[in-house]
């Protein structure tokens, strides 16, 4: 970017905060020198909003050289202590939203450039993640908040202005741990807050191993569910720039699944105490620079916190180059007392005692002289997920529900034809996915749901889930024959449609009971019939058949008997019955036919055959009334060998 865009856009930035009424009484400003060393005043305090503009517009359009605003811009950066550095800073911040346009090639970094940096990164051998415990000792550090000053009460609601502030390149946000306990982001959000820094972890301050803030997800998923955009802070220990570094790697490790928008910090305090009791300023401050600069190499923004005192006393940022500086100072009267540190810094916490919607008692609050309202929101482009069966069929018509649990927001959308269920923006979180409504014929099971979270905005995202075909455990069927006795061996068919899925076309063979049974069989309405007969049985000439309505899991049983037809035909041990020779009309079943040698004792049964005296010469024959039939008892017996019904 060019100078002469830089200063005119600082020019324009200035002009802005000053017409978007930031500060009910006045804005901080200071002077800005311009060629020649000439100082167009904007006052080294406070000047009144009308003097101010006007005296800004005296610079807008001011008829300067190139030499004039090259020297203008330097000499101004050079004068920070004179000047007013935090207009100044969101002067200059500003100039990358209003003049983006203008960037020349050679400033931009491009991916390959990003990539490239990320492969020299240091190999540092990272500590697994750990969640430290809620009541954890090696978290009782001490804080330099006895050089930070006395901070007053201040309500977020008088400090955010409708998010105007966002239009000259300044935003509004807190900082939090473990310390606030459990949040309700959507509460935050709402009050106006734009960005959390938010702990990530620390090193403990005896044992020296590196932990996850027990918090930390819940708060970062929270914020994000939430459009609020994030960055991090870890508290470090480190003795040494090999520590360092394990700590800058350990926390890119654990952030690069989100959307950090905001600086990755690094802040150590307790200094002279605990493990970092004997560490110099000159190894601290290379501890700290070998963190940060892990970070920018990991393509993150690096911020150094610390405090007023802190940074004129216990850094030496020669050290600590190419980040950004976030000032913890704490003046009587928060915003409208701006801290007198003559340093640079992009940042500031103005107050401990923060009062925001959606968080039990004190927090930090901080101003960002630079802000980010052209980033996306975190949301996931499209996630969709597909509902099949168990035979991997797409089931249409179910209904998808997603509960985000930090957003508190419940999605839901039907799968199509394809059995694909659609949503879009959807918001950074941790979700329960289920199918929520069942199509009529499926049933649940434990694939039915599952959970997913997203830490940070993605293409897309794809999953799924299934149902089940809901069938009955059995469909009963009986066949006996016309007296009611049961028939094995008879086939029994089963056809009909199905509420989802093929038609269905089986088949079952009778039990000794009789019983033709079904298994599995999927709800829809059938008949069930007769199909085949065993041998001595005929099916009816008209063929029975029952309909069966399975409308859920349970045993299905035939509310009616199928009834087939005995044959009436002999049995084995009967024969074709012959002619009388004395009567047509009477007939001798060939069973009963006599040898004439052969002759009867008392007490032949019906079963042996009888013949008269030898002197007769013509057989008997019985009369039609007697002769036996497939239904004659075969257990009768015959008096004297003869018939009762024949004359001798």
């Amino acid at each position: 970017m060019s100078i002469i865009s830089k200063i005119k856009g600082a020019a324009k930035a200035a002009k802005l905060w000053i017409t978007a009424n930031k500060l009910a009484a006045g804005i901080a400003a200071g002077v800005l020198v311009v060629g020649g060393g000439a100082a167009v005043a904007l006052g080294a305090g406070f000047l009144p909003q009308q003097t101010a503009a006007e005296t800004t517009e005296a610079v807008i359009s001011s008829d300067l050289s190139t030499e004039e605003l090259a020297a203008a811009y330097e000499a101004n950066l050079l004068r920070g202590e004179q000047m007013g550095q935090p207009l100044l800073d969101a002067m200059w911040e500003s100039l990358e939203q209003e003049y983006a346009r203008e960037t020349t090639t050679e400033e931009e970094t491009t991916e390959e450039e990003t990539e490239a940096e990320k492969e020299e990164l240091p190999e540092v051998e990272i500590p697994p993640v750990v969640v430290a415990p809620i009541n954890d000792e090696e978290d009782e550090q001490p804080q330099d908040d006895g050089d930070k000053g006395t901070s007053d009460e201040i309500d977020i609601s008088d400090v955010v202005d409708n998010g105007n502030y966002e239009n000259v390149g300044v935003s509004y946000g807190i900082d939090v741990s473990k310390w606030q306990g459990s949040i309700d982001w959507s509460k935050v959000a709402e009050s106006g807050v734009e960005f959390a820094i938010i702990r990530v972890g620390y090193r403990g301050n005896t044992t020296g191993e590196i932990v996850m803030d027990p918090y930390f997800e819940r708060n970062i998923k929270g914020a994000l569910a939430n459009n609020i955009k994030v960055g991090v802070y870890f508290y470090s220990q480190a003795i040494n720039e090999e520590e360092a570094l394990v700590e800058a790697a350990w926390v890119v490790n654990v952030i690069s699944k989100y959307q950090i928008t905001y600086p990755v910090v690094y802040d150590c305090e307790g200094l002279g105490q605990n493990r970092i009791k004997d560490v110099t300023k000159t190894q601290r401050s290379k501890n700290a620079g070998a963190f940060l600069d892990y970070i920018r190499k990991a393509g993150y923004t690096p911020m150094m916190y610390a405090s007023k005192y802190g940074y004129n006393n216990n850094w030496d940022l020669s050290y600590i180059t190419n980040c950004k500086y976030w000032l913890a100072h704490y003046t009587s009267g928060g915003l409208s007392t701006p801290s007198d540190y003559a340093g640079t810094y992009h940042m500031w916490q103005y107050t401990s005692k923060g009062s925001v919607p959606g968080i039990r008692g004190n927090v930090d609050m901080n101003i960002a002289y630079f802000s980010y309202s052209n980033t996306p929101d975190p949301v996931i482009g499209t996630v969709s997920y597909t509902v099949k069966d168990e035979s991997g069929s797409p089931v249409s018509g179910a209904t998808v529900t997603m509960k985000g649990s930090a957003s508190r927001k419940t999605l839901t959308a039907v799968t199509d034809s394809n059995g694909t269920a659609s949503f879009t923006d959807v918001v950074v979180d941790d979700y329960a996915v289920s199918v929520s409504g069942v199509p009529d014929g499926y049933a649940t099971v434990a694939e039915s749901q599952t959970s997913v979270s997203f830490g940070k905005a993605e293409a897309s995202y794809s999953g799924s889930l299934q149902l089940k075909r809901v069938a009955s455990s059995s469909v009963r069927y009986y066949v006996v024959d016309q007296e009611g006795s049961p028939v094995q061996g008879a086939t029994v068919t089963l056809s009909g449609n199905a509420k989802v899925g093929a038609a269905v076309n089986m088949t079952a063979t009778t039990n000794a009971s009789g019983l033709a049974e079904f298994k599995n069989i999927p709800l829809g309405t059938y008949e069930v019939y007769a199909s085949g007969a065993p041998d001595g049985y005929s099916l009816p000439a008209t063929t029975t058949k029952e309909t069966a309505n399975i409308t859920s899991s349970d045993p299905y049983t035939g509310s009616q008997k199928i009834v087939i037809n005995k044959d009436e035909k002999p049995t084995e041990t009967e024969t074709a019955t012959e002619p009388s020779t004395t009567n047509p009309a009477e007939t001798t079943s060939s069973a009963e036919t006599t040898s004439p040698t052969e002759s009867v004792s008392e007490g032949t049964t019906s079963g042996e055959t009888t013949v008269p005296d030898s002197s007769e010469t013509s057989p008997e024959t019985s009369q039609p009334a007697e002769s036996s039939s497939a239904a004659s008892d075969p257990t009768q017996s015959l008096e004297n060998g003869t018939d009762p019904g024949n004359t001798p």
